[in-house]
């Protein structure tokens, strides 16, 4: 570059005073090593000392991804420099010159990028639409847009926060303060036991301002995801949050009304009140000598909220002065052997380390707290399923390409002849599903065949294909050999599924019964009015991909669906596989997209019980206006979540967008595309399209599987009309409850 014409060197010349023989034959490199020493120069400091390399290694990085690649390289031109200088680089050069004394002459760098950029993104708009002709050109023009934007922001945001961090450092008096920010205490034992990229991408909770903000920067500044400070102290909050540093959030309150804060206050940090508060938001915590003031019944307190607002496997460290004093209203503090009460609390103590500060004069501990991965042996009766997740089940192209084949299990004889005895025993006693108790009506002693194929059967749902189809149940014997004798029919089906499926796992009749009638009540579904609180169940509508279960406090292992009478048109059952879509969409879409999937969405709230609508004053008051919007913002959790090799898909489209529409939020656009993609990807890994005819039973991991329905048309009049039964297993709780008796 250098080479300008000669409408350039003139405005340079009448308009900015600048001679044409500075910027002639000079390349737009020299121009800017010029600019860089001048300001080295008015601000007394090299640019290498003020800026670490660190800053700008993120550009860097994504530049050299893309170095070879013509299409590449023309969006990250375009999108992530051309288009956006002349804006960004005007409110650069402002700043430079409000705040120093810099010369047009100093500045020239930026007056001919503001003015002749504009002109490049003009002519490379050309450029860009016609690489634009296929889709995968778009997609790689997208995700390449996606990664030097991304960079580029986290070029600015870090240099941000380094300029405030050392605008900071020795300004804040005493002790451990007086250093840099990762000499502290907290910040070398985060280190020491955690590693050095313990805030990469992290939540962090940070109670009280410690040294004034200084740790919140630096937590920031080495890779936190949000840092949220709560601070009694206005004027601190004040004064942090005017550093507008992106991703922290400063709250007033303290320790012992942290819970509440951080609820009270979810819009504004930006966290869905629900799925993330019930299950802990942060993955760190930590205070600076705030705890050294509590009494022993506050320091219980304090930690019953830090434990809270841990997630599983998170942790908490604070310093402390291991010094009893008084309190202000006479109140004797505490020694070491009031933080042991952390212990009951269901912390583990991880370390212990005692420093030095102020020329020795003050002795304060560091102790660093850990919440488990999920609850001790004594609170084992708690767990449920949502606390763990299920290993990814990947199908390979074969299992997909055989899967109906696969997925098929005939009952064996002597397992049929169990089944049977045992369910028309019950039936000739009079007892229905939910009379029926294991060791009193049913003895597993006599079913042994049916337990030892129900053990395998249960094996495949969660660690090998996902999921079983059983076929040649002994209907004709269910009836006594009588298929007219609906009543008969129809009980002992459900007797016979329910034995079966109570030794798979423990059947889950907590929301809707033990099991549940899938009937069509001639109830639309989709109807917005009458369609509200329905479930697809008892409706005739298509239902699109789902996972069984919308409340956030609820998850169901396996879910079964046994055919009593089948539809006369329609009511295909489909079966498609969330792990594989979401390989297939992380190879396809970019991160602000898959995000949608990662992040807590609000759902619609169904009611226990039939499904059929809204039929009492409790419901009608449960379900006003303002009330269901707050269940719904309450009722939040992601479609994925995962952790390593392990996932648990939940999603229903059709809830989500009922939920926002109740709530009165607009689905995001980005939302809709990423639900767009994942019912498209799902179609694509479909293995399974067939509807259940009579005494055949399907049962999915409904944790890594998705199922759908076709819509269907009813039997007439004089013909059974299409009867299904639903059941909901758990089998992880099971398993952890016998793990903690080994315990």
């Amino acid at each position: 570059m250098g080479i300008y014409d000669e409408e350039t060197l003139k405005q340079v010349e009448t308009q900015f005073g600048v001679k044409r023989e500075v910027i002639m034959n000079i390349t737009h490199r020299e121009l800017f090593q010029t600019l860089l020493s001048r300001l080295e120069k008015i601000m007394k400091v090299s640019y290498r000392d003020l800026i670490p390399d660190d800053v700008v290694k993120p550009y860097l990085d994504a530049m050299a991804s893309i170095s070879t690649d013509k299409i590449g390289l023309s969006a990250s031109l375009y999108f992530g420099s051309e288009i956006i200088v002349p804006k960004f680089y005007s409110y650069i050069l402002e700043g430079l010159r409000k705040s120093i004394d810099i010369t047009n002459e100093d500045a020239i760098f930026f007056i001919l990028h503001i003015d002749m950029d504009a002109d490049h993104a003009d002519h490379m708009r050309q450029m860009i639409v016609d690489f634009s002709s296929t889709y995968e050109n778009r997609l790689k023009l997208v995700k390449v847009t996606d990664s030097i934007l991304r960079a580029r922001a986290s070029v600015y945001d870090a240099l941000v926060r380094e300029i405030h961090v050392n605008s900071q450092l020795n300004v804040i008096p005493g002790g451990q303060c007086g250093t840099r920010a990762e000499d502290h205490p907290i910040m070398k034992i985060l280190e020491k036991n955690l590693g050095p990229n313990v805030f990469q991408n992290s939540t962090v909770l940070e109670i009280g301002c410690a040294c004034g903000g200084l740790l919140s920067m630096a937590a920031s500044r080495m890779g936190a995801q949000k840092v949220v400070c709560i601070e009694e102290n206005q004027q601190l909050i004040d004064a942090n949050r005017a550093k507008n540093i992106a991703g922290q959030y400063f709250l007033r309150g303290n320790v012992l009304n942290c819970s509440a804060i951080l609820e009270a206050n979810s819009t504004e940090i930006n966290m869905m009140p629900g799925y993330q508060f019930d299950q802990g938001a942060f993955d760190l915590a930590y205070s600076n000598q705030t705890i050294s003031a509590l009494s022993f019944y506050e320091t219980q307190s304090a930690f019953q909220n830090i434990y809270k607002a841990l997630k599983p496997d998170g942790h908490f460290i604070f310093t402390t002065s291991n010094v009893p004093v008084q309190n202000n209203d006479g109140k004797q503090l505490k020694t070491f052997e009031c933080y042991a009460s952390a212990l009951k609390i269901g912390f583990s103590i991880v370390d212990i380390v005692e420093t030095w500060s102020n020329q020795g004069n003050e002795h304060t501990l560091v102790i660093h707290l850990h919440k488990p991965p999920i609850s001790a042996k004594g609170n084992i009766s708690s767990v449920t399923s949502l606390d763990v997740l299920p290993k990814c089940l990947i199908w390979s192209t074969i299992t997909k390409e055989n899967f109906a084949k696969f997925v098929t299990i005939a009952i064996p004889k002597k397992v049929n002849q169990e089944l049977v005895n045992a369910t028309l025993q019950c039936y000739r006693q009079g007892l229905r599903v939910d009379d029926i108790v294991f060791g009193k009506h049913v003895y597993p002693d006599d079913l042994r065949n049916l337990q030892s194929f129900c053990k395998d059967v249960r094996y495949r749902i969660m660690y090998e294909l996902g999921a079983v189809l059983l076929r040649g149940l002994d209907m004709d014997s269910l009836c006594g050999n009588d298929r007219k004798n609906i009543e008969m029919l129809t009980e002992c089906s459900r007797i016979s599924y329910y034995i079966l499926s109570s030794f798979i796992g423990k059947v889950d009749g907590g929301a809707r019964g033990k099991l549940f009638d899938v009937k069509d009540a001639n109830i639309n579904a989709l109807d917005k009015v009458k369609g509200d609180n329905v479930l697809f169940s008892v409706s005739n509508s298509e239902c699109s991909w789902h996972t069984d279960g919308a409340s956030i406090d609820r998850v169901y292992d396996i879910v079964g669906l046994m055919c009593i009478f089948p539809a006369s048109e329609g009511g295909e059952f489909f079966v498609s596989n969330a792990c594989n879509a979401h390989s297939e969409l992380q190879k396809k879409i970019p991160e602000f997209i898959r995000w949608e999937y990662e992040r807590p969405l609000p759902r619609d709230i169904l009611e226990n019980g039939k499904g059929k609508g809204v039929r009492n004053i409790a419901s009608l008051l449960s379900r006003s206006r303002d009330i269901l919007a707050m269940r719904i913002r309450y009722n939040a959790y992601p479609i994925y979540t995962i952790d390593g090799d392990r996932m648990r898909f939940r999603y229903m489209r059709h809830w989500i967008e009922t939920g926002h529409e109740k709530t009165n939020w607009r689905v995001p656009t980005f939302l809709k595309i990423a639900m767009d993609l994942l019912d498209d990807q799902l179609d694509e890994e479909c293995c399974f399209n067939q509807r259940l005819n009579s005494g055949e039973i399907m049962f999915g991991n409904n944790s890594l599987l998705a199922h759908a329905r076709s819509s269907f048309k009813d039997n007439e009049k004089d013909a059974p009309r299409r009867h299904l039964l639903r059941a909901w297993i758990q089998v992880q709780k099971m398993r952890l409850m016998r793990r903690a008796s080994l315990l």
